[in-house]
């Protein structure tokens, strides 16, 4: 009765991982199945991740799916709210070399609403906006860590802000688009945590 996962989370791992150069430590808040942070494991054999995922369902599947792929060594999904990331045991301030997420990025209201509490709370901004997200990011990340995650196009002023009060920086930015003729409908971004300004836009 869950959301499994849509091409955004395959994008998103894709694109943190291009800049990734070394073993490193990465956290995926929200992380669902796993998918984002198994994605980049399986791209990044020296990788490790720790999934936070709201959801005890969703942490059984992602532990099981990274038990199935071989992966289970390096990686660990546990359970935790991010609007309450400093109470989550493993999660460490200032421990992280990466952070992804996927967020919801529906707002109540704007859509017709799933029958089940889980894709509820997988698409529409029931447990969380992008402001709970980001402030988790910053809090785990090193200095100059960073942070991906994919979000809705039309709300990206919104995206932007909150990274902004966090004080992660804007350095990537790639739009999203489902055909040639028509405009983004996803932005990936990648912000580093205490970061030097100066941001570059990919090609879609």
């Amino acid at each position: 009765g869950s959301f499994r996962f849509s091409a955004d989370a395959l994008l998103l791992a894709e694109f943190a991982v291009a800049k990734t150069t070394r073993p490193l430590r990465c956290l995926d808040l929200g992380c669902g199945c796993g998918v984002v942070g198994l994605g980049l494991m399986l791209r990044l054999p020296p990788l490790r991740c720790l999934g936070v995922d709201i959801s005890p369902e969703l942490i059984a599947a992602a532990q099981q799916n990274a038990d199935r792929l071989g992966l289970s060594e390096r990686y660990r999904a546990m359970l935790g709210d991010v609007r309450e990331h400093k109470t989550i045991a493993e999660l460490e301030a200032g421990a992280f070399d990466l952070a992804v997420a996927n967020p919801p990025y529906r707002k109540v209201g704007s859509g017709r609403l799933p029958p089940s509490d889980l894709r509820l709370a997988a698409l529409f901004e029931t447990t969380g906006d992008i402001t709970a997200f980001t402030a988790a990011a910053a809090y785990a990340l090193k200095n100059n860590g960073r942070f991906c995650c994919v979000y809705d196009a039309r709300r990206l002023p919104e995206l932007c802000a909150a990274v902004d009060a966090y004080r992660l920086v804007p350095k990537r930015i790639r739009p999203v688009h489902s055909r040639m003729a028509e405009g983004a409908l996803l932005v990936l971004l990648e912000a580093r945590r205490n970061g030097k300004p100066g941001l570059k836009w990919e090609p879609p």
